[in-house]
């Protein structure tokens, strides 16, 4: 059960209902999308789950150093979550965002259209979908193997259909 905080007149009430499986396919997707981008900058990751909590239903745990990044990279980060979940998982609601954070999202959404940073996504999203709870080193072991199977996956078909580029 997930504790949901409903603002009601003059109190907080905290309601508990079930996390269904699209919310927490939505939210495998958005917190993947963080720990991506996150340790493509070098900041490094402690872990990334999707275990709920009181205040949240998944979380990125950055590794604590003596520099952070700059305002712009921790925007692209913070958004990336939003961006992976729409562009990777395949929806997102900005209706309660106002249409500033859709477009902040549009522009985070184009760094997805690389496709290595889309598998990278796919792969951390599926491994948080099977375990919940992943480390910083295994994010970035599935980062390097997903990278990996695409060039291999690109070396089978080009095998197989004796061409290396896609046509356009």
């Amino acid at each position: 059960m997930v504790p949901l905080h409903r603002r009601g007149g003059n109190s907080d009430r905290v309601e508990l209902r079930q996390v269904t499986r699209d919310e927490r396919r939505a939210v495998a997707y958005h917190e993947a999308g963080h720990a991506v981008i996150y340790t493509q900058v070098g900041s490094p990751i402690e872990m990334v789950t999707i275990v709920p909590t009181a205040n949240y239903l998944g979380q990125v745990k950055l590794v604590q150093t003596q520099s952070s990044p700059d305002e712009f990279t921790r925007l692209m980060c913070l958004l990336a979550g939003p961006a992976a979940e729409a562009v990777c998982g395949g929806s997102f609601d900005p209706s309660g965002a106002g249409h500033d954070l859709a477009q902040m999202i549009q522009v985070v959404a184009s760094r997805f259209v690389e496709e290595e940073t889309r598998s990278a996504i796919d792969w951390v999203a599926q491994a948080l979908l099977m375990r919940k709870k992943l480390s910083g080193a295994e994010v970035k072991a599935l980062i390097q193997q997903s990278a990996r199977w695409k060039a291999n996956q690109r070396k089978a078909i080009a095998k197989i259909t004796g061409r290396t580029k896609l046509f356009q």
